[in-house]
């Protein structure tokens, strides 16, 4: 996370008078938290567990230098900020040798089944789009679609009208047929779209895009719910 500067910042403002920042980014997660309060101030965070990094300044940033490339190759400051944290962690072993596993009964006063649903729960985070295969053969996939459809209508499960589950070529929607008792609808690339719909719901998706044209997508029926995206 990286706190901008004003409009009014420019180049000859940053070398003489030092630019003023457009506010303050608060950053908090299971670790702790962090708020940024200085032009260019910038703070790294890894997980949701671990804290994030002390703030720093990065002094030689531009507004044109912000892309795509910056944000794969990190800034020095950044990459010493981590590299203080990983050191602040690993200081000391915490009573880490002092334990012994086997004096501890790890089952006792356990709910099994309550901690079996909990690593069975599923995140938005836990999707992989680079686990898509876009190398199979057609066939094949029509194949798996048709026998798909034909078990869904058996079992009376949700469906996708003239779809099937998974990553959409047309309108890069990925959709999971069931997420927590919900149908899920995701979209990541130019834009961020989230839709929950609950399952055994009929509903018609239309969606207006400017690259990409109008594409529908529907659920059990083109009927019930109608939903209207339009992608500017």
């Amino acid at each position: 996370m990286i706190l901008l500067p004003d409009e009014n910042c420019d180049d000859r403002v940053k070398l003489e008078e030092g630019c003023k920042p457009s506010g303050s980014i608060t950053v908090t997660n299971d670790g702790g938290t962090v708020t940024l309060e200085e032009a260019f101030q910038a703070v790294m965070v890894s997980t949701f567990e671990t804290s994030p990094t002390n703030p720093v300044v990065l002094v030689d940033l531009d507004l044109n230098q912000i892309d795509n490339m910056f944000i794969v190759s990190k800034p020095e400051e950044i990459v010493q900020a981590e590299e203080e944290q990983e050191k602040d962690q690993l200081k000391g072993d915490g009573g880490l040798l002092d334990f012994n596993g086997l004096d501890i009964d790890f089952l006792e006063g356990q709910d099994l089944g309550e901690l079996a649903e909990k690593e069975l729960e599923f995140t938005e985070l836990d999707i992989n789009f680079l686990e898509i295969d876009f190398l199979r053969d057609l066939l094949d996939i029509v194949e798996e679609v048709d026998a798909l459809a034909e078990k869904e209508e058996s079992t009376g499960a949700d469906r996708l009208v003239n779809r099937s589950f998974g990553l959409q070529p047309d309108n890069q929607f990925n959709i999971l047929p069931d997420v927590a008792g919900s149908v899920f609808f995701l979209r990541e690339s130019t834009n961020y779209v989230s839709l929950k719909i609950a399952k055994g719901s009929e509903a018609r998706i239309n969606i207006m895009d400017k690259d990409m044209g109008e594409t529908l997508i529907c659920l059990n029926t083109c009927d019930g719910i109608y939903i209207s995206i339009t992608q500017q």
